[in-house]
């Protein structure tokens, strides 16, 4: 036996909460249709044959979803939070489904567990993930920036001067000149 074949026969599948009957969550993180009858659209019956469905990965930040489709309306859904639910329960008051490894794309059941955003948070960190420093969308700064600001402050040159020089204003420079922001970079 292969090792796909070998993974598929220990492999549990679940119904997906709220599409029970038409889709099934496994705890490998993968979805299948449900085999069943549908009626076609001249109103006579038709199998349906399950299958297992086509995950896609949600642009930059790499949370797969699928489509789920009952009654004729389509619901896009988190594979993560499907697993979650199916595995460990309806999600708790002031919890979000986090990976344990920070690989958004593992969607096995041993890897998502509900947390508190707190929680998640320091995951995050210590996977690296979190959008920090030059990775933030919203920073104005780049370590190259950084170190271009505390060299000019060094030779004498006015902040006044350095904001401009560096494009940003005198109280986002004077906040990292100071350590209130970018403190691992500028005072470590």
């Amino acid at each position: 036996m292969n090792r796909s074949q070998q993974r598929r026969t220990k492999e549990q599948w679940l119904p997906v909460v709220g599409f029970e009957g038409l889709y099934e969550v496994s705890d490998q993180g993968r979805v299948r249709s449900v085999t069943r009858l549908v009626t076609s659209r001249w109103g006579g019956p038709r199998l349906w044959r399950g299958r297992v469905m086509v995950l896609t990965a949600r642009r930059k930040d790499g949370y797969v979803q699928v489509p789920l489709s009952s009654h004729g309306r389509v619901t896009r859904a988190y594979v993560h939070h499907l697993v979650a639910i199916a595995f460990h329960g309806s999600r708790p008051p002031g919890r979000d489904a986090a990976h344990d490894n920070g690989n958004p794309a593992d969607n096995c059941a041993a890897n998502v567990k509900w947390k508190t955003r707190s929680e998640n948070n320091l995951d995050r960190l210590r996977h690296g993930t979190i959008a920090r420093g030059e990775r933030h969308g919203m920073s104005r700064f780049t370590v190259a920036t950084i170190g271009l600001a505390r060299r000019l402050k060094k030779q004498g040159l006015s902040e006044r001067k350095i904001a401009v020089r560096v494009r940003v204003s005198r109280w986002t420079l004077r906040d990292m000149l100071t350590g209130r922001t970018w403190r691992r970079i500028c005072l470590g």
